[in-house]
C-alpha cells in the first residue's frame, strides 16, 4: 500500500475505527516515517500525532456524517490533506450529453474576458453560477483550491456541518465534443471550472445537475447563510439597503413563471443582483447563460416576473458567535405520533438582561446525490402545548437549509422543535452577538410527561358503555407541589393510527364506580383526543382512563400530561390496575343464582389482619344482565356480626373498598339480587386483598 493510502487508512481508522486498529497502524506509519526522506509524508505524520491528541467530539462527528453515497468526504482542509484522492468520483452525463459529449480530455481554461463566467447550456446548473457571479462580483473569497498533481485538485466546500470537506477534483477526462467544446463553464480562470466540477460530483453526482438554487450554492460556497423567500416579503428600499450594506449577496428565481414582461427571461432560471438604481426603482440582473446580456428592469416588473428572493448573509459581519449542536432525527421514532413532543427539542436561552437576535441555521445533511426536496424545519412551540405541528410560513422548508430569525427579551428562553420527512442527520447552527445565548438540545421536554399506553386485542369489549370499561389502561395521576391550590391540567391521548377513535375519562382516584367523572365526554375522535383546561387539585389523586371505540384496533398510543407554570417532574403518572382495587392478592369466585334464588353466599378466612378491595359484576355484559341490581353484606359467621353493610342495591354491580378485617376471622359474603330471574343468573366477585386468603 502506497504511503499516502496508509496515512489515509490510519486517518479513517482513528475516527471510525477501533483504538486497539489505529494504535497499531500509527505505531507502523511513525516508524516509516522515521526513516523517510520525503518532508512532506513527514509533516503530515506529525500533523496527524497532533490531531489525534487533540480530537474532541465534534470533529469525531463531523467524521462519521463524511459520506454522500457511497463517497467520502473528510472534514479536511486542502492544506493539510494527502496528495491523493479519498474515493473515484466520476461525474454521470445524461444521455443527451453522451451522445453529444463523445471525447475525453484535460480540463482548459476559455478563452473569455477577465473575471467574467457563463454558464454551460449543457449543464443546468444556472444557479451555480449565478452564486459565482455574485461572490466575484463582490469580491469575496472562492472556496479554497489546492493543486496537487498535474490533473488532480482539492477544494473545500461546506456541507454536512463543516466549512471544510474536502472534495477531490480529477481534471482528466473531461467530456468534450468532437470540435473540442469543453462540458464545463465558460471562464479564463482554471479554479472555478474546477469548483464546478467539485460541486456538481458533491451534490448530483452528475452533470445533470437540476434542482437547486442560489441560496443553497452560495451557501456550500462560502457558507453565507440562506434566506429564501417571496418578492414581496421586503419592500423595494429594504432589498436596496441589503444590497447596499455589503452584508450579503441578492438573487432572483423565476421559478415556474411562463410568461413575462422581458422575453429575454427564462423559467427556472436564477439571475443574480449586479445593482440597483433607487432613482428609477429599477434592479440590474446578469442572465448567468449570456454574460453580455444585463437586463435592468423596473421594481414592478421584477414582482411580475420573479417568484423568488435569495439572500446570502455574511454571518461574520452580523454576529461574533457561532456554535453548533448535532441531532439525528429517525422517523420512526419522531413521526409515529401528530405530536411534537417526540421529535427534537431545542431550548435557546437568552442569558443577557438586553433584548438578543438569534439566528438559527437548520442544515440537513447531504446523504445522496440531488438530496434536496425532503421537508425539515425548526418552528418555536407555543403556549399551547397540544396544538397541532405545524410547518413555519416564514422560510422555505424543502431546501434543505432553514434560517429561522428570533428576537429573546432579556433571559427569555424559547424551545423549538424539529421536523423532518425523512431519517437523517442534521447540524443545527446558532449565530449570535454575545456567548451568553445558548442554544441546547433537550434529552425530554421539561414541561410535558409522556406515558406509553399499552392496549390489547380485549379493546373493543371497553367502550363507555361496557361493564368492562374499567379493564381499559388506566393512570394515576398527582401534581405535586408544596401547597394545595387549584390548576388547569391538560391530557391528550394519541395513536399512531390516525383511523383509531379515542376517548380518555378522569375519575378521583377514589371513585371505584366510575360513577363521578370530571367533566363527562362520551364522544371518541380520531386519532388524537384531548381533555383541555381542567380544573385539578394539587396534591390529590386522579385516575385517568383511556379506551378506543374501534373493535380490533392495535395502534400503539401516548398519554400526555401537561400544566402551565409546572415542570413535568412534579406531574406523577404511573399505571394501576382497578380489577382488584390494586392490592397483591387477587381471587376471584363466579357465584350462580339457582332460578327463583335471589340469595348465595361464599366464605373465607385469613390468618392476618387483612385490607379488601371487592368488586361484583355480572359474569358477563349482555344486555340481559344489565338491568339486575344486587347488593352485598359481609358478616363474620362465628358472630354474625357486621363488617359490612349495605342497605341499597346497585345497578351493573358493585365495589368495596377500604375494609379491614381481623385476624382468623371467618368471613361471610352476603350477595343479593333485587329480584328472582327463571333463568341462572350468575356474577364474578374479584377480591383483591393485602395478605392471601383460604376461599
Amino acid at each position: 500500500m502506497d504511503k499516502w493510502q496508509e496515512l489515509q487508512e490510519l486517518w479513517k481508522a482513528f475516527y471510525l475505527g477501533s483504538s486497539d486498529e489505529y494504535k497499531m497502524r500509527l505505531s507502523v506509519l511513525n516508524e516509516k516515517a522515521s526513516t523517510s526522506n520525503d518532508v512532506e509524508f513527514i509533516q503530515a505524520v506529525l500533523n496527524l500525532n497532533k490531531e489525534i491528541k487533540s480530537a474532541d467530539n465534534k470533529i469525531k462527528l463531523a467524521w462519521v456524517t463524511s459520506k454522500v453515497g457511497n463517497r467520502f468526504y473528510p472534514p479536511i482542509s486542502v492544506n493539510e490533506a494527502t496528495p491523493i484522492a479519498w474515493d473515484e468520483s466520476p461525474i454521470d452525463l445524461s444521455p443527451e450529453q453522451v451522445i453529444k459529449y463523445t471525447q475525453r480530455t484535460a480540463l482548459q481554461d476559455s478563452a473569455f474576458e477577465r473575471d467574467s463566467m457563463e454558464q454551460c447550456r449543457d449543464i443546468p446548473d444556472c444557479s451555480l453560477i449565478a452564486s459565482l457571479i455574485n461572490i466575484k462580483q463582490a469580491a469575496l473569497l472562492l472556496p479554497s483550491v489546492k493543486r496537487v498533481s498535474q490533473t488532480l485538485y482539492h477544494v473545500n466546500l461546506s456541507f454536512n456541518g463543516v466549512s471544510n470537506r474536502l472534495v477531490t477534483v480529477d481534471t482528466s477526462l473531461i467530456p468534450t465534443t468532437a470540435s473540442g467544446e469543453q462540458l464545463s463553464l465558460r471562464s479564463n480562470c482554471l479554479v472555478d471550472k474546477v469548483i464546478e466540477l467539485s460541486y456538481l460530483q458533491v451534490l448530483f453526482g452528475s452533470y445533470d445537475a437540476r434542482g437547486s438554487n442560489v441560496a443553497i450554492d452560495t451557501y456550500r460556497l462560502t457558507g453565507f447563510l440562506p434566506e429564501v423567500c417571496s418578492l414581496d416579503c421586503y419592500s423595494f428600499s429594504t432589498i436596496s439597503r441589503y444590497h447596499n450594506s455589503g452584508f450579503c449577496l441578492i438573487a432572483l428565481g423565476t421559478g415556474g413563471k411562463g410568461s413575462f414582461v422581458d422575453k429575454s427571461l427564462r423559467t427556472n432560471h436564477d439571475y443574480p443582483l449586479i445593482n440597483i438604481n433607487e432613482a428609477s426603482k429599477s434592479f440590474q440582473l446578469c442572465d448567468p447563460l449570456d454574460s453580455n446580456l444585463n437586463l435592468q428592469l423596473n421594481y414592478e416588473n421584477v414582482l411580475r416576473n420573479f417568484s423568488q428572493l435569495y439572500i446570502n448573509w455574511g454571518w461574520t459581519k452580523l454576529f461574533r458567535f457561532h456554535n453548533k449542536l448535532n441531532i439525528y432525527y429517525s422517523t420512526g421514532k419522531c413521526n409515529a405520533f401528530d405530536c411534537v413532543f417526540d421529535k427534537p427539542i431545542l431550548k435557546v436561552m437568552n442569558e443577557t438582561k438586553n433584548k438578543e437576535t438569534v439566528w438559527l441555521l437548520l442544515e440537513s445533511h447531504v446523504r445522496c446525490h440531488a438530496d434536496f426536496k425532503n421537508v425539515s424545519y425548526l418552528n418555536i412551540i407555543s403556549g399551547d402545548m397540544f396544538e397541532e405541528s405545524y410547518a413555519p410560513s416564514d422560510s422555505a422548508l424543502d431546501i434543505g437549509l432553514q434560517l429561522k430569525k428570533i428576537d429573546l427579551l432579556p433571559n427569555e428562553h424559547v424551545n423549538l422543535f424539529c421536523h423532518s420527512s425523512i431519517s437523517n442527520s442534521f447540524t443545527v447552527h446558532t449565530f449570535s452577538i454575545t456567548s451568553a445565548v445558548r442554544t441546547t438540545k433537550l434529552s425530554s421536554f421539561e414541561a410535558v410527561k409522556q406515558i406509553s399506553v399499552e392496549t390489547d386485542e380485549n379493546i373493543k369489549n371497553r367502550r363507555i358503555s361496557s361493564l368492562d370499561y374499567y379493564l381499559n389502561p388506566t393512570y394515576s395521576l398527582e401534581i405535586k407541589h408544596d401547597s394545595n391550590r387549584e390548576v388547569l391540567l391538560n391530557l391528550q391521548l394519541l395513536s399512531n393510527n390516525s383511523s383509531d377513535l379515542l376517548n380518555l375519562q378522569l375519575f378521583h382516584l377514589n371513585d371505584d364506580d366510575l360513577s363521578k367523572p370530571i367533566l363527562f365526554d362520551n364522544r371518541y375522535m380520531k386519532g388524537k383526543y384531548n381533555k383541555l383546561k381542567v380544573p385539578v387539585t394539587t396534591n390529590q389523586k386522579y385516575k385517568v382512563i383511556c379506551s378506543k371505540y374501534n373493535e380490533g384496533s392495535h395502534g400503539l398510543c401516548k398519554l400526555l400530561a401537561y400544566v402551565q407554570d409546572f415542570p413535568a417532574e412534579n406531574i406523577e403518572v404511573h399505571e394501576i390496575y382497578m380489577e382488584y382495587g390494586g392490592l397483591p392478592y387477587q381471587t376471584c369466585k363466579t357465584v350462580t343464582f339457582a332460578p327463583k334464588k335471589v340469595r348465595a353466599k361464599i366464605y373465607w378466612k385469613c390468618q392476618k389482619i387483612n385490607s379488601y378491595f371487592i368488586r361484583v359484576k355480572p359474569l358477563n355484559g349482555t344486555p340481559k344482565y344489565h338491568n339486575i341490581s344486587v347488593r352485598c353484606n359481609i358478616f363474620d359467621t362465628e358472630t354474625h356480626n357486621s363488617l359490612y353493610n349495605d342497605e341499597h342495591f346497585h345497578t351493573y354491580g358493585l365495589t368495596i373498598s377500604n375494609i379491614e378485617i381481623g385476624a382468623k376471622q371467618s368471613v361471610g359474603l352476603l350477595l343479593e339480587i333485587d329480584e328472582s330471574k327463571d333463568d341462572e343468573i350468575s356474577f364474578q366477585i374479584f377480591i383483591g386483598s393485602k395478605w392471601s386468603i383460604n376461599l
